[in-house]
């Protein structure tokens, strides 16, 4: 009971020590308090808000009917409306495009370092996030991309920048290939009309060689045949001649036998006239008609000496051969043949072959062809530039929509609650304090 008594006693006396301590201590504790409570309100409000304030957030969709028209009419037609929404998703999902686009913008990362300017922008680029939509059967909700930050302006403004860049590096990449393909397509298109002139040009040449040869081959064979035709022409000539010469040397033999029979019965001199006297008497000559009378009779030897002397004088029998003139005449039309001449002479075949107008009508279409073809890549093939796409009016491809900013703020901070923590805190801080030197000094 003593014990319990005594131990009332000196917890009193306790209380009434650290009452008399705080009352003594009361104007340090005032002031500590107030102070320590003022700058840790004014710290955690100057505090920046390390979470983002907002989000901004894009849908897309597949690239409608009219965007595929729109291609279409650049004739680029093996590409469906699936195939270019992925390959844009798989470019707006791409990091390092994502940095570089942020990059050109400038929207961030101002007069600082590259390093911090390039920390700055991992920082950034990787509050983005895609995500992919669920695929009912009934519908398919959009596609999204979305980015958290502190400025609105700079998340919409950079997410429309990223769609539109992402849809121009995909029209770009397609356009590319597009023409790449064209480009195939009008070198093949080249190289076989190319060939297709190359294999004409040759038979072409081949029909014009076969013409010349048959010419040449026509034109011999009418040789070989006039020659043969001169060959035997010049012998029936030597034979007519031949013959002749046999003949005007019997009549030789005979001319100069005759002259001597003439002599011998002294039939000098042609009785011609004594034939017609006689015949104007009526008188009948006994050895015959006149016309039966013997050559050396009628001429008598003068007439035949001297006929005598002309054959044995004549060089030539030509002019009295009268077979000579029908064989030199027949000889001079083959030797000035003009069917050989017309042969000879002629340096185009092309209107005696049946399948030149063909082959040469076939060679101009190809031929138009090739420059068609070659005139018609200078517009096929074109670069692509930023004013081309605008003015095809295909930047986004229409699959995104306008970005939405969300505010996803947690609820205000109570500057109230932080200064009543503050002041309490500061308090307890205070009190303990003046304890603390209360104690050291005793």
């Amino acid at each position: 009971m003593n014990n319990s008594i005594e131990n009332i006693d000196e917890y009193e006396t306790t209380l009434k020590s650290l009452y008399s301590i705080l009352i003594e201590k009361k104007l340090f504790i005032f002031i500590l308090t107030i102070s320590l409570s003022l700058l840790t309100t004014i710290y955690f409000i100057s505090l920046p808000d390390p979470s983002p304030r907002h989000e901004a957030k894009t849908a897309f969709i597949e690239p409608s009917t009219t965007s595929l028209l729109k291609l279409k009419a650049l004739g680029i037609r093996n590409y469906s409306a699936q195939e270019i929404f992925y390959r844009f998703k798989t470019q707006i999902n791409n990091k390092d495009i994502q940095k570089k686009i942020l990059k050109d913008s400038n929207l961030i990362a101002k007069n600082i370092s590259a390093v911090e300017a390039d920390e700055l922008y991992n920082n950034f680029i990787n509050q983005i996030q895609f995500t992919v939509a669920a695929d009912n059967e009934a519908f398919k909700d959009p596609d999204t991309i979305s980015i958290k930050g502190k400025n609105p302006i700079v998340l919409t403004t950079y997410l429309s920048k990223l769609t539109s860049e992402v849809s121009k590096l995909v029209i770009t990449e397609i356009l590319n290939a597009n023409n790449q393909d064209n480009l195939n397509i009008i070198e093949n298109n080249i190289l076989n009309n190319e060939q297709r002139i190359k294999e004409l040009n040759f038979q072409i040449d081949s029909a014009r060689i076969k013409a010349e040869e048959a010419r040449l081959n026509k034109t011999l064979q009418i040789k070989e045949s006039d020659n043969e035709k001169i060959r035997e022409i010049k012998i029936q000539i030597a034979k007519v001649r031949l013959a002749k010469k046999q003949e005007t040397l019997v009549s030789i033999e005979q001319i100069t036998e005759e002259i001597a029979l003439a002599k011998s019965v002294g039939a000098i001199d042609e009785n011609f006239q004594m034939i017609k006297s006689v015949a104007s008497q009526n008188l009948t000559i006994s050895v015959g008609d006149a016309s039966s009378l013997p050559t050396w009779y009628l001429y008598g030897a003068n007439a035949l000496e001297e006929r005598l002397r002309l054959l044995k004088e004549r060089e030539n029998n030509d002019l009295f051969i009268p077979e000579l003139i029908l064989l030199n005449s027949q000889l001079f039309e083959i030797e000035n043949n003009p069917r050989l001449e017309t042969l000879e002479t002629r340096v185009n075949d092309d209107f005696l072959i049946d399948t030149l107008p063909g082959l040469m009508n076939e060679l101009r279409t190809v031929k138009n062809n090739l420059k068609a073809v070659k005139n018609q890549a200078i517009y096929d093939l074109f670069e692509l530039t930023d004013d081309k796409i605008i003015k095809l009016d295909i930047n986004a491809m229409e699959m995104s929509s306008k970005p939405i900013v969300a505010d996803i703020t947690s609820s205000p901070i109570n500057i109230r609650l932080i200064a009543f923590l503050a002041f309490f805190v500061s308090l307890l801080f205070s009190i303990i304090i003046s304890l603390l030197i209360r104690a050291i000094k005793i």
